[in-house]
C-alpha cells in the first residue's frame, strides 16, 4: 500500500495536492508525497522531546571505530591488561563469526554530558565448561567528582527477542536496591536479503539476515534512527477496517485436506490483509483466498479490508489446497464487522499469546501491549502498511508477520534515573543470563560457544577502569580470546579504549 492510498483511507488527502502531484518526478511532488511512517511519528505528543534526547547522544558512532570508545577516556592499559601483541591476539584479534550470533553484553550509557566517571567490572560465571549460557554481572561504581549532585537518565541496552525477553532481560540495581526501570524496544536488528537464483543471491528482500557480528549492533547504537524509533511512543492505528470472519462446519469424513476458498471482488482502492488463510490465487481473474478446515487456530480465518469494501464474495469447497476438485462442504457462517485495525491487532496478539503462550517457553509473561507495539512497528516500517514493504510480507499474511515478530532479534533498553551526590558514588549492577553464540552442527566448529562484550558507547559517562573476572571456570578451557585469561589468571585489567572483547568455550569440555 502506498502512502497516498493509505492517506485516502484515513481521509487525509488534499485533492489540490494530488492534482499538483500528477507529475510524480517533479520537485513539488517529491516534497509533498506523504509518508505513512512520518505521519505516525508526527502524531505522538512526546516525539519531539524524545528526538531531542536522541540527537544529543554524544558521538555514539565512535563505537564502530577500532580505537577509542565514545566516553573520551584516555586511560592507558595498566599492568595485566590484555596485550595487543599477546598470545591471544589482544586488540588486533577478532573472534571468528558464528552461524547464530547472540549479541554482546553492552555498556551502560547516558545521553547527557556529565562529570561522572565509572569503574566497570564484568564478571562471567559458569557452572561448568559445557554451559550453553553464562551468568553475567556488569557492575559500575559511578563517581561524581563535582561539588553538585548529578541526576541523569541511564540506558542499559541488551539483545533479545520478544520470546526470550523474560529470560535474558537484565535485573538492574542501584546500591543493591532494584532500580525503577522502564523498557524501550528497538525494531528488528537485522536486514533482509535475497534468494539464491541462477548461481547467486538476487536483490529481493524475501529472507531475514539477522546480526552476525558485534559491529552490526554497534551500528544500531550509532544510528539516531534506531534510537528514535525505540524511544518514541507509538500512536494507535485507528484505521477503519471491515472484517470478514469465516466459521465452518467440520470437514467431511476422510477429507483431511478439505479446503474452503473465498473468491472476492475488491473495490478500486481495496487492500486486504489475511489471517488464518493458507493459500492465495486467482479464479476467473479475481483474488481467491483459501484455508484448510482441519487446522486449529488462535482465531477464525479473517479477511481484513482497508479502504473500499468488497463488492462481492463467493464461497466454494475443494478436496485440497490446490482448489481444483470441487467438494461439497457444510455451512460456513460469514460475519461482517466494522472496526479499526488497532482493535483487530489487539485481539489477534492476545489470542496468539493465549493459545501459544501456555506451551511456548518465553511467552507466558510477555506483555500483549508490547507484542502489539512490535507488530505495528513492523507493519508500518516494512510490512503491508509501509511505502517500501519487504518482499517477505508482500502477501499481506498477518499470521506470518505476527509469528515472526516474536522471534526477531532486536535491542531493548532499560531506562532509569541515577542520582550521584556531590563527591559521592553509586553502584549500578546489571545481572543477567547471557546466551552463547554458536555454530550449526554441520559447521567445522560446531562445539564452540562464544561470548563477548562492548566497552561503549558510554555517552556522558567516562569509563576510567575496566576489569573482567572469570568464575567457576579454568582459563585452560578457553581456546580463543582477547582478554588475557592465561596462566591461571581469572581477573584481568583491560583497556577501556578497545571497543570489543571476546572469548570462546569448548561446548563439550569436561
Amino acid at each position: 500500500m502506498n502512502g497516498e492510498r493509505l492517506f485516502r483511507i484515513l481521509g487525509w488527502v488534499d485533492e489540490d495536492l494530488i492534482e499538483e502531484a500528477d507529475t510524480a518526478s517533479s520537485p513539488a511532488a517529491s516534497r509533498r508525497r506523504p509518508r505513512w511512517g512520518r505521519a505516525i511519528l508526527a502524531g505522538s505528543a512526546c516525539a519531539a522531546a524524545l528526538w531531542a534526547a536522541v540527537v544529543m547522544l554524544p558521538n555514539l558512532s565512535g563505537l564502530s571505530e577500532s580505537t577509542g570508545n565514545s566516553s573520551g577516556s584516555t586511560a592507558a592499559p595498566s599492568d595485566g591488561a590484555a596485550s595487543a601483541d599477546g598470545a591471544n591476539g589482544g586488540a588486533a584479534a577478532e573472534a571468528a563469526g558464528f552461524d547464530s550470533y547472540a549479541g554482546p553484553v553492552f555498556s551502560l550509557l547516558t545521553t547527557e554530558e556529565t562529570p561522572l566517571t565509572a569503574e566497570r567490572t564484568v564478571t562471567w560465571s559458569f557452572p561448568s565448561a559445557s554451559s550453553s549460557t553464562a551468568q553475567v554481572q556488569d557492575t559500575y561504581l559511578i563517581h561524581n567528582g563535582s561539588d553538585t549532585a548529578c541526576t541523569v537518565t541511564a540506558y542499559y541496552p541488551f539483545a533479545a527477542s520478544l520470546d526470550t525477553l523474560s529470560r535474558f532481560s537484565p535485573a538492574v540495581t542501584l546500591d543493591g536496591q532494584p532500580a525503577g526501570t522502564a523498557l524501550a524496544m528497538g525494531d528488528y536488528a537485522g536486514t533482509y536479503t535475497g534468494v539464491w537464483r541462477d548461481g547467486g543471491v538476487d536483490d529481493s528482500t524475501w529472507n531475514l539476515a539477522p546480526p552476525r557480528e558485534w559491529t552490526d549492533y554497534a551500528d544500531l547504537l550509532a544510528d539516531e534512527t534506531y534510537w528514535t524509533a525505540a524511544l518514541t511512543e507509538r500512536v494507535s492505528l485507528d484505521i477503519p477496517v471491515t472484517v470478514y470472519r469465516f466459521s465452518d462446519s467440520p470437514a467431511p469424513g476422510g477429507q483431511r485436506a478439505a479446503t474452503r476458498a473465498v473468491t472476492v471482488t475488491p473495490g478500486a482502492d481495496t487492500t486486504i490483509l489475511t489471517y488464518g488463510f493458507n493459500g492465495y490465487g486467482e479464479s476467473d481473474g479475481l483474488p481467491q483466498y483459501s484455508y484448510f478446515l482441519r487446522e486449529t487456530r488462535a482465531a477464525s480465518p479473517m479477511l481484513i479490508v482497508l479502504g473500499e469494501d468488497l463488492q462481492d464474495y463467493t464461497l466454494a469447497g475443494y478436496t485440497d489446497g490446490g482448489c481444483e476438485e470441487k467438494l461439497e462442504l457444510g455451512p460456513c457462517t460469514v460475519t461482517r464487522t466494522e472496526t479499526t485495525l488497532e482493535t483487530v491487532l489487539q485481539e489477534l496478539c492476545q489470542s496468539i499469546l493465549e493459545q501459544d503462550g501456555t506451551g511456548r517457553e518465553g511467552l507466558e509473561d510477555l506483555d500483549p501491549a508490547l507484542y502489539q507495539d512490535a507488530a505495528v512497528r513492523l507493519l508500518t516500517s516494512l510490512g503491508p502498511l509501509s511505502d517500501t514493504p519487504a518482499d517477505r510480507y508482500s502477501e499481506n499474511r498477518l499470521d506470518d508477520l505476527l509469528q515472526e515478530v516474536l522471534t526477531m532479534d532486536r535491542l531493548f533498553f532499560h531506562t532509569f534515573s541515577i542520582t550521584v551526590p556531590a563527591g559521592g558514588s553509586v553502584e549500578v549492577s546489571c545481572s543477567m543470563e547471557k546466551a552463547a553464540s554458536f555454530n550449526f552442527y554441520e559447521s567445522d566448529n560446531s562445539n564452540t560457544l562464544g561470548f563477548d562484550f562492548l566497552t561503549g558507547p558510554t555517552g556522558g559517562l567516562s569509563l576510567t577502569t575496566l576489569t573482567a573476572v572469570l568464575e567457576q571456570l579454568d582459563a585452560s578451557s578457553i581456546p580463543d580470546q582477547n582478554l588475557g585469561f592465561d596462566s591461571g589468571l581469572t581477573q584481568v585489567t583491560l583497556d577501556p579504549a578497545q571497543p570489543h572483547y571476546y572469548f570462546t568455550l569448548d561446548a563439550f569440555a569436561s
